[in-house]
């Protein structure tokens, strides 16, 4: 009788395991997959020619002007993206911006406010997105520490 009980408590321990291995893998992989932004100097790794930039350091309840600018060669120019802001450690809300194309130019621009946190350490993403259309967004993260 005891056998049985056994088998299936090693059973279910070992999915219980495994689950937990995947979810990891599949969280940790997602966060590689973010492009970094340097808060001190406001300026994101590029990818593909594709640049965002911030116009400063990067600091909490301030009006800061995002920049984002694809390459000029690119063919296609939508007259917005959209930009969401949401905390990674804990809910802080989701803060939307749309950047606008500046005349026509490959720029498109923005005034975000990053909110205040009482942690001293919150990780941030912006995810920058086409509107209607079927395209995984660009995640950008940042950490910001208390002073």
């Amino acid at each position: 009788m005891h056998t049985p009980l056994i088998k299936l408590f090693s059973i279910a321990f070992l999915l219980a395991g495994l689950v937990a291995f995947s979810w990891y893998s599949v969280d940790d992989a997602a966060s590689s997959d973010a492009i970094q932004c340097d808060v001190n100097t406001g300026a994101c790794d590029k990818i593909a020619d594709i640049e965002l930039m911030f116009e400063s350091a990067i600091v909490a309840n301030k009006p800061l002007l995002v920049s984002f600018r694809l390459p000029e060669n690119a063919q296609q120019q939508v007259p917005y993206f959209n930009a969401t802001l949401t905390g990674q450690e804990m809910y802080m809300g989701i803060t939307q911006i749309q950047l606008e194309r500046v005349a026509q130019t490959s720029l498109y621009q923005g005034e975000l406010r990053i909110p205040v946190c009482t942690t001293s350490a919150m990780s941030w993403q912006l995810a920058i997105s086409v509107p209607d259309a079927d395209v995984e967004p660009l995640h950008y993260q940042f950490t910001l520490m208390q002073p």
